[in-house]
């Protein structure tokens, strides 16, 4: 697609050449074309080859100084406000621009193109899928300064149920801390205490110590909590012992129509079960220990 050194829009389409053929061969070259200092053209290649043609003059605009980067970035500036691009083309162009440059932010390439930074995001993201260029997470503006990342995404809050506001009522009552109850239910402690005093809690001072009718309470929660996770564990292990049972039942029942193929994958089965039983038998006998 790029057709000659800093240029990266595309060639014009046959109608588009002959009309500009046209206009010049009447007129002639009204606007100059850019060069840089060794005289290759940054803006105007049509030109210069039209007038090559027709053998006339081509007036040249010198352009010193600037940087591969900085020449591609005046070239499409110059072009895009005269060419009307379809989206297909606009997009071929990001993917040039990134290709030539991609050092550069998608914010700078949208700047180069007129285009969106979300969709130059788009075009790069193809890009490294198909290799097309290596995968930079660090990027620079156009000055050679580091580029500001993206913003970090806010984190949703979390919606407060009303079973999660009776447990922190609960909890806060039985001497937890706000920030001990928010990091178990992903709420922020400001949060768990503004929903608390909503709720009528007498909040508690932060040297304020515990009575000990207040620490009893607190452990009898504890043991609350332990001994529900506990049922649920049990309630685990003992549908898997069931299917467990059930299973070798059936196989037993069936034993005779089994292939030594079969069998195998069936006693495989069965150590994993048996396996993943122990494990939760295990945790529930360490659970029982901590709490009591």
């Amino acid at each position: 697609m790029t057709v000659v050194k800093y240029q990266l829009m595309p060639p014009l389409s046959p109608d588009e050449y002959a009309a500009l053929h046209k206009s010049i061969e009447t007129y002639g070259i009204y606007t100059p074309i850019v060069v840089d200092e060794n005289g290759v053209v940054i803006d105007g290649h049509h030109r210069r080859k039209i007038a090559d043609e027709l053998g006339i003059d081509c007036p040249e605009q010198v352009k010193a100084g600037l940087s591969d980067e900085e020449k591609r970035t005046l070239a499409l500036s110059l072009n895009l406000d005269r060419r009307h691009l379809t989206r297909e083309q606009k997009r071929a162009l990001i993917a040039e621009s990134v290709k030539a440059d991609p050092q550069l932010s998608d914010r700078e390439h949208g700047r180069r193109t007129g285009s969106d930074n979300k969709t130059v995001a788009a075009v790069r993201s193809d890009l490294e899928a198909n290799e097309e260029i290596p995968h930079s997470p660090s990027r620079v503006t156009t000055d050679g300064k580091p580029a500001p990342g993206p913003k970090p995404k806010r984190k949703s809050p979390t919606k407060i149920t009303g079973e999660m506001l009776s447990e922190m009522v609960e909890r806060y009552e039985a001497g937890e801390s706000t920030e001990s109850i928010g990091a178990d239910l992903n709420v922020n402690a400001s949060t768990v205490a503004a929903r608390l005093r909503q709720s009528g809690v007498a909040m508690r001072s932060a040297s304020e110590k515990l009575t000990s009718a207040g620490r009893e309470k607190h452990r009898e929660v504890r043991r609350k909590r332990a001994l529900e996770d506990h049922a649920k564990m049990i309630s685990e292990w003992s549908n898997r012992f069931v299917a467990m049972a059930m299973g070798m039942a059936l196989v037993q029942e069936v034993n005779d129509t089994l292939t030594p193929e079969m069998a195998r994958e069936c006693r495989a089965g069965w150590d994993e079960a048996y396996k993943e039983i122990k494990r939760l038998r295990g945790l529930v006998i360490e659970r029982s220990k901590e709490t009591w």
